[in-house]
């Protein structure tokens, strides 16, 4: 970028953004933009006028190598001859069915009541904003006071504020 600047003319760049009102560092920002836009532009050109796009990789050369190791093994040999190798198939699975069973799991987690009176330290850690201290200090606070009478009582422990037992309130209960 700096380079570029020197290259320009600095004073015609200064004259030139002292009449729009720009400054030497919205000048700058300018001229990266549009060098991305350039780059950019340059890199879709490329792309369109070789018709296919460059990122994508044949594998039909790795997949050979793969059938010839297959066809030294006469057992299996006729079992993949045929196989069909999908080499645009996406590495991680972001499936609607895949998100959509994560939704359900999550939501049945937070659909359980934990019953604060009888709850061990994991269920405390799994409400959101607890962690192993305060868990700890739920329980050490039950055992010194006897059972928790209503679940405002949580107040009382340290580590435990308004914006906290707000985020909890809904997923806790007493029985």
């Amino acid at each position: 970028m700096i380079l570029l600047c020197k290259r320009f003319n600095i004073n015609l760049l200064r004259k030139i953004s002292h009449k729009f009102g720009f400054t030497d560092t919205e000048i700058k920002v300018i001229l990266f933009l549009l060098i991305a836009l350039f780059v950019g532009a340059s890199i879709n050109f490329l792309k369109n006028r070789h018709g296919k796009d460059l990122l994508e990789y044949n594998y039909e050369k790795e997949d050979s190598l793969f059938r010839n190791i297959i066809f030294s093994d006469s057992i299996n040999s006729e079992k993949y001859v045929n196989a069909k190798v999908d080499y645009q198939q996406e590495l991680l699975d972001f499936s609607n069915k895949k998100l959509k069973e994560k939704a359900q799991r999550i939501r049945k987690d937070s659909l359980e009541l934990i019953n604060i009176n009888s709850a061990n330290i994991s269920e405390f850690i799994s409400l959101p904003g607890i962690g192993e201290k305060t868990a700890a200090e739920i329980i050490n606070y039950r055992n010194t006071h006897g059972a928790f009478k209503k679940i405002e009582d949580l107040l009382k422990i340290k580590g435990i504020g308004r914006a906290k037992f707000d985020k909890i309130k809904n997923r806790i209960t007493i029985k």
